[in-house]
């Protein structure tokens, strides 16, 4: 009877482990960083032309799971994004809609694993006529075709009075990762490998498993 009770607790804890799990089949990259889940890139650096000012966002996107997968990309408009004029994800330049501000396109091939998209691609622009001073601001929402709720998201602003260049902050979703035994051992579950994990974030803790 009590190993009974044991493998019923073992199938529970491990039911709700797996439901908590917040793993995702893709990631926004800055260089060889890996942007958080919920972070914010801040891009200040830019181009000063004669009529307008250029910034680009060398971000791209990264199949961080084991398996090849589909890819949707939804950029959505926040500040400002209607100076944010050249959305251009798998080489199909978009405009915003006139009576939204969100675009949506999927990507035909599947992406491999460990497979990049958009990397060294100038996709994400904000181009700004007749001002030297702009602050504007979009989300991307990068997510595995089949299934809508595998979404990472990342806010990215183009500021040109910003304090540094291309940065990533995540204050309010930081992440701390420890082993069963207490001891931390990284700040993103991301090339975690197998087994159950504490996570901490945003003041609460929860048991994950990785497969």
């Amino acid at each position: 009877m009590k190993k009974f009770y044991s493998t019923i607790f073992a199938i529970l804890f491990c039911s709700s482990a797996l439901m908590a799990q917040e793993e995702t089949t893709f990631a926004f990259m800055l260089g060889d960083e890996v942007i958080p889940n919920g972070g914010t890139v801040t891009i200040s650096e830019y181009a000063d032309y004669d009529f307008m000012i250029e910034m680009q966002a060398p971000v791209y996107i990264k199949n961080v799971s084991e398996d090849a997968s589909k890819l949707s990309l939804t950029c959505v408009g926040k500040e400002n994004y209607k100076d944010i004029i050249e959305f251009c994800p798998n080489g199909n330049c978009m405009a915003w809609p006139s009576d939204g501000n969100e675009i949506t396109t999927n990507y035909k091939d599947a992406i491999l694993a460990g497979g990049t998209v958009e990397q060294g691609k100038n996709w994400l622009h904000a181009m700004v006529f007749d001002s030297k001073s702009f602050k504007g601001s979009v989300e991307l929402k990068a997510y595995c075709t089949l299934d809508p709720d595998d979404c990472t998201s990342i806010t990215v602003v183009f500021d040109t009075d910003a304090q540094g260049i291309n940065k990533v902050t995540n204050d309010n979703n930081k992440m701390e990762v420890y082993n069963l035994c207490g001891k931390k051992i990284a700040e993103s579950t991301i090339g975690l490998t197998k087994g159950i994990y504490i996570i901490k974030q945003n003041g609460t803790s929860r048991k994950v498993v990785i497969k």
